[in-house]
Formats: structure tokens, C-alpha cells, sequence
């Protein structure tokens, strides 16, 4: 197992910012729900336990954990990303939309029960864009270690 985790040393951020590059892509983020974790989820980094912290509410129960190139979320886009994601079919892998009234497409890839990959386009991008398609199925992979993976499986090869 070790062999194969010092192998696989990806640098997710530059691919990430790659991607943003060469796509001319808006904004891209990995979103967390903790609408289901209830109150176990107070808000970014260390909380002191004696403290009183309320539970996130409304758009603040999608915060961003990683996004590029802004690290604030788009406000304008924001309700969009979350009646994206709220009301995804949960058989769907990836989901495209073009919002007429905004302007923008939105590209959404589930890659945990918890985390989304968003990608925003200010300008009208086809749903059959094979390397936005490409990368958002790579990467998505990549997070969850399903190459890693595989190579514990008998008869595959990674």
C-alpha cells in the first residue's frame, strides 16, 4: 500500500488551475453539503469547544472548501450552485446547465456523498465539451482514488 500511495503523487491545486486556465473557466470549487451532518459541522477550521457556534443555514450550509481563482465564493452564482446540488437526481454523475438569465453554464460531478466539483462558465459552453467533460470525470476519479483502488482488485490492471 505504501509503494502504490508514493507513487501517486498528483498536485491536484496546479491541476486544478491548469484546467481554469485552459478553459477559460469562471470559477471552479469543491463544494461540501453539511445540510445532513447536522450539528456536527460548525464552520471552517479550529472552534473552540465552549463556545456556542450556531449550525450553517441557508447558502452557508454549501461552503466552498477549495476554489480558484477567487477564494470567496461568486455571490451572484451562488443560489444557482445550491439548487444545483440540492436538486441533482442521485443516479447523475455529472450534470450541465446553461441559465439564460445569468449568462453562464454551470458544471456539476459528484465526487463524494458530500462533495461536489463545480465549474462556472460566464459564457454558454456546449454539455458535449470533451475536455471539460474529460477533466471534471478525471479529476473526480483522482479525488476518490479509484485508480489506487483498482490495484487491489483482482484482474485489473491501473
Amino acid at each position: 500500500m505504501k509503494g502504490l500511495i508514493t507513487k501517486a503523487t498528483e498536485d491536484f491545486v496546479a491541476r486544478l488551475m491548469t484546467f481554469q486556465r485552459r478553459s477559460d473557466a469562471h470559477y471552479v470549487s469543491l463544494v461540501l453539503d453539511v445540510q445532513s451532518l447536522g450539528s456536527s459541522y460548525i464552520g471552517p477550521g479550529y472552534n473552540h469547544p465552549q463556545k456556542h457556534h450556531t449550525t450553517p443555514q441557508g447558502l452557508d450550509s454549501f461552503p466552498s472548501i477549495f476554489s480558484y481563482p477567487h477564494s470567496e465564493r461568486p455571490a451572484q452564482h451562488w443560489p444557482n450552485v445550491v439548487s444545483l446540488i440540492t436538486n441533482r437526481p442521485q443516479d447523475s454523475k455529472m450534470i450541465c446547465v446553461h441559465d439564460k438569465k445569468a449568462q453562464s453554464t454551470y458544471f456539476l460531478s459528484q465526487v463524494d456523498t458530500k462533495v461536489t466539483l463545480v465549474v462556472i462558465f460566464e459564457s454558454k459552453k456546449s454539455e458535449k465539451d470533451s475536455y471539460v467533460n474529460n477533466f471534471m470525470v478525471e479529476f473526480s476519479s483522482s479525488l476518490k482514488g479509484t485508480k489506487l483502488f483498482n490495484h487491489f482488485k483482482p484482474g485489473i490492471k491501473g
